[in-house]
C-alpha cells in the first residue's frame, strides 16, 4: 500500500512544494477521501507529462486522477477551454481516467463526489489488476 502524501497546513493559501497553495475545495476533497479510507493517492506533487499536465489527486498505478475545478482556475474562457481540452486529450491518450468536479459540487455534495470516485477506483483496479490502493 502506498503511503498517503499529506502536506500539513495551518490555513487556506498554505505553501506547497510545487504548487503555490492548496485550495479550499482540494482540502474538502482530501477530507472526503480520508473519511472513507481512500488512500494511496498522490496530491499534486508536480509529476508532469511533457506538456506540464497533472491532476490534483492521482493514483498512478491505476491511471486515475481527480481534478477539483475551482471557479478561479477554470473559468470558461476560450483559452482555458482549449487548455482543458488538450489536457483531457493527453490523459485519454495515455489511458488515464480523470474525473472533474466543480467547486460547487465539492462544496455542496462531497458525498456524491466521493461515491463516484470510489466506483471509478473499483473499475480501474479491475482493469489494471492492482489492489495497492485501499477503498
Amino acid at each position: 500500500m502506498k503511503k498517503l502524501i499529506r502536506i500539513k497546513s495551518k490555513s487556506k493559501g498554505k505553501k506547497l512544494s510545487r504548487k503555490k497553495y492548496r485550495t479550499d475545495i482540494e482540502e474538502i476533497m482530501e477530507k472526503g477521501l480520508i473519511s472513507i479510507g481512500l488512500t494511496g493517492y498522490i496530491f499534486d506533487t508536480g509529476i508532469r507529462s511533457k506538456y506540464g499536465y497533472r491532476p490534483d489527486f492521482m493514483w498512478p498505478d491505476i491511471k486515475f486522477g481527480i481534478e477539483c475545478d475551482g471557479e478561479h482556475w477554470h473559468k470558461r474562457t476560450k483559452k482555458q477551454f482549449e487548455h482543458d481540452r488538450k489536457k483531457n486529450g493527453y490523459f485519454k491518450s495515455k489511458e488515464w481516467m480523470i474525473l472533474h468536479f466543480s467547486g460547487t459540487e465539492i462544496k455542496t455534495d462531497i458525498h456524491t463526489c466521493i461515491n463516484k470516485i470510489k466506483i471509478e477506483i473499483r473499475r480501474r483496479k479491475k482493469k489494471y489488476g492492482n489492489n495497492k490502493s485501499k477503498d
